[in-house]
Order: C-alpha cells, then structure tokens, then sequence
C-alpha cells in the first residue's frame, strides 16, 4: 500500500495527536479538540487515498487467484490426461510449457 510519505502529513497528525493527548489529558471524557476546515478534509483525503489503495490491492490479488487457479486446474488437466494414458507431443509441450513457463528448446 502507498502512503503520502509528505512531511506536512506527518506535522498535521501529529499536531492532532498532540492536541488530543492535551484535551483528554485531565478527563478522557470531557476533552475535545476542535478541527479546522483544512484538518478535517485532509485527514478525510488520506482517508480516501487509503482506502483506494486497499480496493485496489484486493482487485488485484483478486485478479491473480483467478489467474493461478485457471493454471492449476488446466496443468491438472493435462497432468490427468497424461496419466490416463493419453500422451502425446501436444500434451507433452503443453505440460512443458505450463511447467516451465516457457516453450520448451528442441520443438
């Protein structure tokens, strides 16, 4: 996941922190920490840019299952062909190629 590494994030949370620590500091109850305009749509902004990188990690391991799952059954397959007694050089570079993840030298 990528994070806006910026220097002025880093000095606005930790400002908020500080004044949250200093409002709760007597009575966690009763403190409060009010947020100016810029504060509240930059935390909301880091909130978003964090949240889109999480949608978008999950599409994609999403996408890779698929594709490993597709190439699993498909060498599973072949391998089940192979050993029901069906060999041939089609099955064989096929099974090389899934295998190896090249085409075989030779053919």
């Amino acid at each position: 996941m990528n994070r806006d590494d910026s220097p002025a994030d880093d000095v606005l949370l930790a400002g908020i922190r500080r004044r949250l620590a200093d409002a709760t500091e007597a009575d966690s109850l009763s403190g409060t920490v009010e947020l100016g305009v810029y504060e509240l749509a930059r935390i909301l902004e880091l909130y978003d840019i964090q949240d889109a990188a999480l949608l978008a990690s999950d599409f994609t391991k999403g996408c890779m299952t698929d594709v490993i799952r597709k190439r699993n059954a498909t060498l599973e397959a072949i391998h089940l062909a192979l050993l029901a007694g069906e060999p041939g050089p089609l099955a064989d570079t096929i099974s090389d190629i899934l295998r190896d993840g090249r085409w075989p030298r030779g053919r």
